[in-house]
């Protein structure tokens, strides 16, 4: 079996916190890797060294991996506010700090990494830094809290913490999130950890020895969260059991849902009549519900790729890709020195793009950039559909004023004729 214990990582503790089963039942899973998390391990490697090197500089700089200029740029929005924060008179700064939690849930070896902590007085600040792009809210983050806990642990001997101040940074989406809680509330926190904890770990240890099987239902709690980046999403059955529900029912518990083709009419008839606050209710399921459809047929096609069976559904070749040379200076000799086709004939030319111009004179010739800002323009954004809570500017649309003016334009087209 692997070993539980090192699974109980403050960075899902969101899941385990509220699904009890999760721990169980991942184990089952293999771990897998995207090119979405490669580039956050990048980003918070280029972040660290970056500190590292500002703290104690060095005659040869620690190596610094290979990145894009935009990771660059927004990491380094990152690092200027922890650098500009740990620069206050007294404050210690810690980068990539291990932060041991054992104490609280009872059970060594549990820790997860900060990437960055501050000290400043009796302040105990915990940063995180998030490279994606989905929003994270920094209020009440397990994650962060754990991290706090086991930090607090650590500095106890140094200094008399008061207040803990936790922060998310997601400078590729203009956010930084920040939650104050006191001390007490944070042991507050803990004690309830603990107790969950426990039982999360007795059942990922019975279900290792025993079998997934064992999972009682009552464990699973699946959510919108929860769910989100479970290794199990698409392939459990308390998931399915809650989508369905959600669509069939009007977001309730069922425990015998009609056929889908039912269902499906049920809701349209539904949706018909639907009005802001049903509308207002029913969005924040709709991203779980398009995420496990996204997720059954991957774990669909995981399963053929792999040589089993899906009943109903088999692999077949794919559309062809567009075509391309094998050689472009095959393709060159051939059509133009060879077959003797116009140059025009046999090259296609296009301007760079605004972009691709900034790249390139921006930084070196500010002067010249500010002449080719001049002549670029660029389309407003089409509305967006967002939570309440977005800092963005709600649009004010006026219908009254949009039907006057429809009236004033049929007057004018049609006053004639009436």
């Amino acid at each position: 079996m692997p070993d539980i214990h090192a699974k109980l990582s403050p960075s899902s503790a969101h899941r385990w916190l509220h699904c009890n089963a999760a721990l169980a039942a991942e184990q089952f899973e293999p771990n897998k890797t995207t090119s979405y998390a490669e580039e956050g391990i990048t980003a918070h490697h280029l972040a660290e060294t970056i500190l590292r090197n500002r703290l104690k500089p060095r005659s040869k700089a620690s190596p610094v991996p290979q990145v894009s200029q935009e990771m660059v740029d927004k990491v380094g929005e990152y690092v200027e506010a922890v650098w500009t924060l740990a620069q206050q008179p007294g404050a210690i700064l810690l980068v990539e700090q291990k932060c041991d939690f054992s104490h609280i849930v009872g059970i060594p070896n549990q820790f997860g990494t900060s990437d960055a902590v501050i000290i400043l007085g009796d302040e105990l600040q915990i940063h995180d830094l998030k490279y994606g792009y989905e929003k994270v809210d920094a209020f009440e983050n397990p994650q962060l809290m754990l991290y706090a806990l086991g930090a607090l642990e650590q500095v106890s001997l140094i200094a008399d913490i008061h207040r803990v101040r936790m922060f998310i940074h997601q400078p590729r989406i203009n956010n930084l999130s920040e939650y104050e809680c006191s001390v007490q509330n944070l042991e507050e926190f803990g004690q309830n950890v603990k107790a969950i904890a426990a039982d999360v770990l007795q059942l990922a240890d019975d279900a290792g020895k025993n079998g997934p099987d064992v999972i009682p239902a009552s464990a699973y709690q699946p959510g919108e969260k929860t769910c989100r980046w479970c290794k199990r999403r698409g392939k459990c059955q308390a998931q399915a059991e809650y989508v369905a529900a959600a669509l069939i029912n009007d977001f309730s518990e069922i425990a015998d849902p009609p056929p889908l083709k039912d269902a499906l009419t049920t809701a349209h008839q539904k949706l018909a009549e639907s009005d802001g606050k049903w509308l207002g209710e029913t969005l924040p399921l709709i991203d779980h519900i398009e995420s496990w459809c996204k997720s059954v047929r991957s774990a669909a096609f995981n399963l053929l790729q792999n040589g089993h069976s899906v009943s109903g559904y088999k692999l077949v070749q794919g559309k062809q890709g567009n075509r391309s040379w094998s050689s472009e200076e095959e393709a060159i000799a051939l059509l133009k020195d060879q077959f003797r086709y116009k140059k025009e004939e046999v090259y296609t030319f296009k301007v760079i793009s605004p972009a691709q111009a900034e790249k390139l004179i921006k930084k070196a010739k500010p002067r010249r950039w500010a002449q080719v800002e001049a002549i670029i323009t660029r389309p407003d954004g089409k509305p967006a559909m967002v939570p309440e809570a977005d800092p963005k500017p709600a649009l004010i649309i006026n219908p009254v004023n949009d039907f006057d003016d429809i009236e004033a334009a049929e007057s004018l087209i049609y006053g004639a004729s009436r």
